[in-house]
């Protein structure tokens, strides 16, 4: 016997709130995310400033691999971000906005100071596999220890949602809000996310020193709402372009060296170094790679004559980096 359809009214509606959190939650999940085959997400977190101990920009881009089928992908419940070590987040540096949640979302970032504004970016999510990808304007706000993510829905509806992520050190760590969704799992799930944070001075610093790799090492651990948990590093490009400063000290700046002089040297850089030669007169006198050093020239190899004598240091690091530093000098008759 042939089942008749149910009614149109006896079958269960699901009833879907705005999904506002989800570019936020896309924030979050982007950041700590990087390329991993065979992963739930694919994604790179990245300093946009190459150099050691330099201001930065970040730039965060993330995919959500969709299910079998091109289905909806798996939704992230909690990302936790954290830059490479020795990176440093600073949120005493721009400006902060002091702002409550109720006045961002009434009135947008309007009533923040301008400076405290530091990036923004574009997010998009699903709730259901047939439904057509829903986009929302992200931007991303500076406060005391934490970065505020306020999202709006594109085409003018301005629905709004603030979301704070709290900082610590330079981790930040998201917890993503559960959001009534459609089968299969009854969660809306976050798609993509292209986010931007600028390179306010002071903000975000990346770290001292290029590792040997060549790539500071930036890493996110991200749990979704089925229990699984997946760690992803990605990889940001570090290029030390910063020659040693070399300072000699000891070298008389006046007058003549009547007895032997003893040179000292001090070389600040922030990677290793390939190797340090000191020449008096171009006759090499001491080979090194210590930063910290001193070295005898004797009177008996000077030239008599003013400033006939020149002391030469010259450093060379790791990347390559070379400086020179030269003092010229008088014996006395």
């Amino acid at each position: 016997m042939a089942r008749r359809a149910p009614d149109a009214d006896s079958v269960p509606r699901v009833r879907h709130r705005p999904l506002l959190f989800l570019p936020l939650l896309l924030l979050f999940a982007a950041a700590p995310a990087a390329a991993q085959t065979g992963s739930r997400q694919t994604a790179t977190v990245q300093f946009t400033e190459q150099r050691p101990g330099t201001s930065s920009g970040l730039r965060i881009r993330i995919a959500y691999n969709p299910g079998a089928g091109g289905a909806k992908p798996f939704a992230v419940q909690r990302v936790v971000t954290a830059l490479a070590p020795g990176a440093t987040i600073d949120t005493s540096a721009p400006a902060r906005c002091g702002l409550s949640d109720a006045d961002l979302i009434a009135n947008g970032a309007r009533g923040c100071p301008g400076a405290s504004i530091v990036g923004s970016g574009v997010a998009t999510f699903s709730a259901l596999d047939a439904n057509p990808t829903t986009t929302m304007d992200v931007t991303l706000i500076n406060n005391a220890n934490e970065l505020i993510f306020l999202a709006s829905t594109q085409g003018g509806s301005g629905a709004r949602l603030v979301i704070r992520s709290p900082i610590r050190g330079a981790t930040i760590t998201t917890e993503v809000p559960r959001l009534p969704g459609g089968p299969p799992d009854g969660i809306v799930a976050i798609r993509t996310a292209d986010l931007r944070i600028g390179a306010t001075p002071g903000y975000i610093t990346t770290p001292k020193v290029c590792p040997a790799s060549g790539a500071f090492a930036n890493s996110g651990v991200f749990t979704y709402f089925d229990g699984v948990t997946q760690t992803v590093p990605s990889l940001s490009a570090c290029v030390d372009l910063t020659a040693p400063a070399i300072t000699l000290a000891g070298i008389p700046r006046r007058g003549c060296a009547r007895r032997d002089v003893r040179a000292r040297v001090r070389i600040d850089d922030n990677s290793a170094l390939r190797g340090v030669v000191v020449r008096l007169n171009g006759r090499k006198l001491k080979t090194t790679r210590s930063k910290r050093f001193s070295v005898r020239v004797r009177k008996a190899r000077m030239r008599k004559g003013r400033n006939r004598n020149r002391v030469t240091v010259t450093a060379v690091d790791a990347r390559g980096n070379r400086f020179v530093r030269t003092r010229r000098f008088t014996r006395c008759s």
